[in-house]
């Protein structure tokens, strides 16, 4: 069966092996199994989820995919200001309506979350969302369509998929972003903002001390690499793109943070993190990422 219902969430899996389990809440990615092409036979988790990351919706997920919306990190624009750390999407329940695509190419499946009275307590804007997960051979795509359905109002939004990608952080890099200007969260200027900075390294951005940058106008396509392996991952509709791994020194001090887990990824994660995107009444603005195992 391509397609496995729990009372939690859902997993997929396509006929040639790989395979992705979810959850309801925050329609979060968990994991994500593949192989590559030069070794179809050996299947990797993908995607990190720290191993003391309660499941069962006390707290947001640890790890995985998490979906940020509609702002992201602390909230700073005036109409987010009762809204938790990266918004409610990755707390939410979000529905499925049974149907999917499966196919010789790919297993997807449509997810969706409608505003109701508790977003609209923290956030009082009438909106939908579509997430539409697709699963390849070699390569997991994840697409959110945000939809201001409002008949008069437009809003601003954030949102970003705040992907955890399972990889030795210490051997990582991550390239093009050579001669990019990012923002470097960890180093606050004197008015309190992120030090503006251009990108040096042009062997690859490292993670070896704490990361929390965020680079303006990224190109549609990045890689991550490290000795034993990769990913490559194209955008559409991400004008940002945040590089984090907090390290020893904050990474201690996350309550649901496995013993070194931040040995074990780099969370790089397309969006809008930055600017904020206007959405007029009756529009929909759609972001992307499709990863490929190497």
């Amino acid at each position: 069966m391509p397609i496995e219902q729990k009372k939690e969430g859902l997993l997929l899996e396509h006929h040639k092996g790989p395979s992705v389990d979810l959850l309801w809440f925050g329609a979060h990615v968990l994991s994500w199994k593949s192989a590559i092409p030069s070794r179809p036979d050996v299947y990797t988790n993908r995607i990190f989820t720290s191993s003391k990351s309660p499941l069962d919706g006390s707290v947001p997920i640890r790890g995985g995919i998490p979906i940020v919306f509609p702002t992201f990190a602390t909230p700073s624009h005036p109409d987010h200001l009762k809204l938790p750390n990266h918004g409610f999407a990755r707390t939410e329940i979000w529905k499925w309506d049974g149907n999917l695509i499966d196919n010789q190419h790919e297993i997807t499946i449509h997810l969706t979350l409608d505003d109701t009275p508790r977003t609209r307590r923290l956030w009082d804007k009438p909106f939908h969302l579509d997430y539409i997960i697709s699963l390849q051979e070699f390569s997991l795509t994840t697409t959110l369509r945000i939809t201001n359905t409002s008949a008069s109002a437009p809003f601003d939004f954030q949102a970003l998929f705040h992907t955890y990608h399972a990889c030795p952080s210490a051997s990582t890099r991550v390239a093009p972003l050579h001669g990019l200007t990012y923002f470097d969260k960890n180093d606050i200027d004197t008015d309190g903002q992120p030090k503006r900075k251009v990108e040096g390294r042009a062997e690859g951005l490292d993670v070896l001390h704490p990361t929390d940058a965020v680079f303006v106008d990224p190109p549609r396509e990045i890689d991550a690499f490290w000795p034993l392996g990769g990913v490559h991952i194209s955008t559409i509709g991400t004008p940002e793109l945040v590089v984090w791994n907090p390290q020893a020194t904050a990474g201690q001090k996350i309550a649901e943070m496995e013993d070194e887990g931040w040995e074990k990824f780099v969370c790089i994660e397309p969006g809008f993190a930055r600017s904020f995107k206007t959405l007029e009444a009756g529009k929909t603005h759609v972001c992307s990422q499709r990863i490929t195992a190497l």
